[in-house]
């Protein structure tokens, strides 16, 4: 049996003596053939129009074998020879190439199957693409063959030609009755070479005739690019660029094709360039004679290389002037034939002599489903960006890396630094990409493939969605977000950035140089780690930021994210803190001082984008601009730089995979396209879930606590730090307990950065979340002048949240610290307003109204409300509900055009002497008029430090001698309920999103 290898790689012939039936054991053998053998040594110098050449070698094969006598041991190979080159059993064909490489030469179309065992027949039907690379020559083997041709009948011959043994190009020559069918071929070699290397090659097609049209379903090809004619001479100048500057570097060394497939691909890889109709008269793309120069320098000098030129040359119309102009018939138009010595030709004129035709393409349908196989690794992403091994192993000491698509040789992204320092070192990156280009893919793909490889310990991220607030919330189910926010809430939103600032600062500081406990300074992040991390966690934050442009489109916040942002993309670095920033355009309107945040932008990904923004664009070099034009010219394409998209530096370009933790099995048969997200991405999700049920309380309890930020979703009243700390230590809270909850940051409940010292006696009142980071609103009321609250606020549910927040915050305090509580509720909806109260203090704790509380809702109540009922020395908090409805509490009406002096009523003595006493008074009012009913003018300004307002309008900011101009922006209707703002001292105003029911 040992010849039976050598027949396995053996081209079979048409015609031979009669034959014998096949020994049944040694087809199954063939059948079971390892799939990475060699092409057999007779092929090496078999050319394409070699026929005579393969039958002698079959023949002299078949010779052998009976010469070497019939005994058992060459007895299936005997067999096997009758049975490949018989007549009665047609022929096996392609089949000898075994099962697993059936795919290389196997038919596309069932009649083609004639004469293969049945069971062979519909390997194209299940054909995938493999692991391994088909026709690629490593280590010195020789190439593979490509089929393309084969005779009109079931039995007839089959040409083949050398792929890479042959270090040659392809010429395909026609005239006006076969161009159709040279199209057809050129179509046909461009699905065989892609089924063959599909993860090895990319083809450059160029059709100026007929245009993308001409290679049909070609955006399914795994890598490809659609050069137009305007920008052919740039396209064909670069590649003649690859091919100098792989030459030089292969020099002194190894071949090309004798190096390994990683080795291969650093240098390029392998690139196919399909030119249609050369020649034709119906296009002056190739008249140009510097265009053909370089395509006949591309096949000549590019094989050596991996660089094919696979053209078709229409000969037409020198035939129709041959006879005029004396040219010899058979000369190769546009100055070609100096090719003929390195190329290969194939001229379909001879097909119909030699009474063969050429090779076709499969049906569409079988065409479409061969491409999406061919494409789906591309596009799924089930192999690289899913690991294949442990997931949370990887340490983010030096950097965080993830790939992109599947491809071993595709886009990759890095933040931090390699650790040779060499390569790449990147602190910030930006994604430009138009609508419907892929950049929720892309973001997907990088942040999913980062959170799968690093466990919440090393890596956090801080979400940033300004597109409409539901793209990044799927990302809550990954346990490595921080944050999430939305562009429903932009204040929010520029409090989150200034708040990462400060961790920023905090790191370099404090964190990496506190030199004062033992521990030593540290240079950066990087050293922080390799050092143990000794004063607490410090794990790398990503911010992304999609559709960043939304930050520029108000003059005073664009100038506060664009500080920050220069910020951590200078100083990030060391920090560990880095920054994404994604949008329709690398640099939108509006934004000031570009130029000083790109030159710390060293990571640049561009996607689709319209010409005339890649022709305006500044961050890539022309090399950049160029592959933009030509390869990323389909949704899912992306090229990616990580140096600043200098001159010289290296580009990637790829498809970004469409994740799916699906298994192959469960995605079998289903368009997975039309699959929800929630639907792909489940079992990622459950494997987090499951990751995370292993980890121990201690281990994460450094992990990040999610925070949704979107201006919407409200902190319920359970969530107040006053209330979870009062349950915490099972008694209400005293002052030592205020001042201790003041020393905490509010990651951990705690009110820093407010000062509660005990001899300014606080009151603080808790109304929902604040812009920062887990942060809650404190008006805190103390002894000092003007330390009353003012609610102005229209809608009567949003002053009912507000009161909640206000009598829980006052429920957990202790005697000591509050020793009066009245409210008089004379509002109109005074059963609204005494429900919320009762529901607060049922929160607390309190079955029942506390002793040292009391509330009416009878206005004849108000004169006995205002003076103060705590003991002397002691807090009185008297809240007003709707007093203008109390008649006792309201102005007299003025009359006159000059209103007459009024002594001070009690409640404006109150509010003037009150709060250096401990008296402190919070009212609540629909409109700034009603407020006016009680308060004059003058002393709202001096006798109230908070105001609370949903709306600022020109009354109240009269009212409260307000000199800023208003945009009509703050004039609008609040068109939320649960949001309203704070204005403090010195006029500073937060905006605070309510605790909920």
């Amino acid at each position: 049996m040992k010849s039976l290898d050598d027949l396995l790689n053996l081209v079979p012939s048409p015609s031979a003596p009669p034959a014998v039936a096949p020994d049944t054991d040694a087809v199954a053998r063939v059948a079971s053939a390892p799939s990475d053998r060699p092409a057999h040594a007779l092929l090496k110098d078999i050319a394409i129009e070699g026929a005579e050449a393969l039958e002698h070698a079959w023949r002299a094969e078949y010779d052998r074998l009976l010469v070497a006598g019939g005994g058992a041991e060459d007895a299936p190979s005997i067999a096997l020879c009758e049975h490949i080159v018989g007549v009665a059993g047609t022929t096996v064909r392609e089949a000898m190439f075994t099962p697993d490489n059936f795919h290389l030469t196997a038919s596309f179309i069932a009649d083609d199957c004639a004469g293969l065992r049945a069971e062979w027949a519909p390997q194209w039907l299940r054909w995938c693409p493999g692991d391994d690379a088909m026709g690629l020559t490593r280590g010195g083997e020789d190439g593979f063959l490509l089929r393309w041709g084969k005779g009109r009948g079931p039995s007839g011959p089959i040409r083949y030609l050398p792929l890479i043994a042959g270090h040659k190009s392809w010429l395909v020559l026609s005239d006006d009755a076969t161009k159709d069918a040279a199209h057809e071929l050129v179509r046909t070699l461009v699905l065989r070479l892609a089924c063959m290397m599909s993860k090895d090659v990319r083809f450059s097609l160029i059709a100026p005739v007929s245009g993308a049209q001409a290679f049909p379903r070609q955006e399914l090809l795994p890598s490809r690019r659609f050069i137009r004619a305007e920008d052919l001479s740039e396209i064909l100048e670069g590649i003649k660029g690859d091919i100098t500057t792989t030459t030089q570097k292969m020099m002194g060394g190894a071949g090309f094709h004798q190096r390994s497939r990683e080795e291969q691909k650093l240098a390029g890889g392998y690139e196919v360039v399909c030119a249609l109709d050369m020649g034709s008269s119906r296009t002056t793309a190739y008249n140009n004679a510097n265009i053909v120069n370089m395509l006949a320098d591309i096949a000549r000098q590019g094989p050596a290389v991996g660089r094919y030129l696979l053209a078709h040359v229409d000969v037409s119309a020198d035939e129709k002037h041959a006879g005029i102009r004396g040219n010899d018939p058979n000369r190769l138009p546009l100055g070609l034939d100096r090719l003929r010595d390195c190329v290969h030709i194939i001229d379909l004129r001879t097909l119909a002599r030699d009474g063969m035709e050429a090779d076709r393409l499969p049906p569409p349908p079988l065409h479409v489903r061969i491409l999406q196989s061919l494409g789906r690794a591309a596009a799924d992403g089930a192999f690289n960006v899913i690991p294949r091994g442990a997931w949370w192993t990887h340490r983010a000491a030096h950097f965080v890396q993830t790939p992109l698509s599947d491809r071993e040789d595709g886009p990759t992204v890095l933040f931090g630094e390699e650790p040779d320092g060499q390569r790449r070192t990147v602190t910030a990156g930006v994604l430009a990409g138009q609508t419907g280009s892929g950049k929720s893919f892309t973001l997907s793909a990088l942040i999913l493939g980062l959170a799968m490889r690093y466990p919440p310990e090393e890596l956090q991220f801080y979400l940033v969605d300004l597109k409409g607030g539901t793209e990044f919330n799927i990302y809550r189910q990954v346990p490595h977000v921080r944050i999430i926010a939305t562009d429903e809430a932009l204040p929010y939103v520029s409090a989150m950035l200034r708040t990462l600032e400060e961790e920023m600062d905090r790191r370099n500081t404090r964190l990496f140089n506190d030199c004062n406990d033992g521990h030593g300074q540290f240079k950066d992040i990087t050293a922080y780690h390799k050092g143990g991390q000794p004063r607490g966690p410090a794990p790398r934050i990503l911010l992304v930021v999609d559709e960043y442009q939304k930050l520029f489109e108000d003059t005073e916040q664009a100038g506060q994210a664009m500080a920050v942002f220069k910020n951590l993309a200078s100083r990030g670095r060391s920090a560990g803190i880095h920054m994404l920033l994604a949008s329709q355009s690398m640099r939108p309107s509006g934004m000031m001082q570009a130029k000083d945040l790109f030159n710390n932008i060293a990571l640049r990904m561009a996607m689709k984008l319209p010409d005339a923004t890649i022709d305006a664009m500044e961050e890539f070099s022309r090399e950049g601009r160029r592959l933009l034009r030509s390869d990323v010219t389909q949704p899912g394409q992306i090229l990616v730089n990580s140096h600043s998209g200098a001159t010289g530096s290296e580009y990637q370009t790829g498809y970004v995979a469409v994740l799916d933790g699906r298994s192959a099995a469960e995605r079998e048969g289903r368009d997975t396209s039309k699959d929800d997200v929630n639907v792909r991405l489940a079992p990622v999700f459950a494997k987090f879930a499951a990751l995370a049920a292993t980890r121990t309380d201690a281990q994460k309890a450094h992990w990040p606590r999610l925070e949704i930020i979107d201006g919407k979703a409200q902190p319920t009243l359970s969530s107040s730090f006053l209330l979870c700390r009062m349950r915490e230590t099972g008694v209400p809270l005293d002052a030592a307990a205020l001042v201790a909850l003041a020393a905490e940051t509010a990651d951990r409940g705690g009110l820093a950065p407010n000062v509660l010292d005990a001899q300014i006696r606080p009151v603080p009142l808790l109304l929902g979340r604040d812009t920062s980071l887990y942060g809650q609103a404190c008006v805190v009321l103390r002894r000092a002048d003007r330390q009353n609250m003012m609610a102005v606020v229209k809608d009567n549910r949003v002053q009912c949240k507000m009161l909640a927040g206000v009598i829980l915050s006052l429920a957990t305090l202790s005697r000591d610290v509050v020793g009066s509580v009245r409210i008089l509720n004379t509002a109109l909806y005074a059963d609204n307003f005494a429900k919320v109260i009762a529901d607060a203090l049922a929160l607390a704790g309190h079955a029942q109204m506390p002793d040292h509380w009391r509330m009416s809702d009878n206005p004849d109540d108000a004169d006995a409300f205002v003076p103060p009922s705590s003991p002397e020395g002691g807090t009185d908090v008297l809240i007003l509900i709707g007093p203008d409805r109390a008649v006792d509490l309201r102005l007299p009406a003025a009359t006159g055009a000059f209103p007459a002096r009024q002594p001070d009523s009690a409640l404006q003595k109150r509010l003037k002497e009150g709060p250096e006493k401990g008296q402190h008074t919070i009212m609540l009012f629909d409109t700034i008029t009603e407020a006016e009913k009680v308060i004059p003018r003058p002393m709202i300004e001096k006798g109230v430090e908070w105001v609370v307002y949903d709306v600022m309008t020109n009354d109240l900011k009269k009212a409260l001698n307000l000199t800023t101009l208003l945009k009509r922006t703050d004039m609008k209707t609040q068109e939320n309920l649960t949001t309203v703002y704070v204005m403090g001292p010195a006029q500073a105003t937060t905006r605070v999103t309510l605790f909920g029911e």
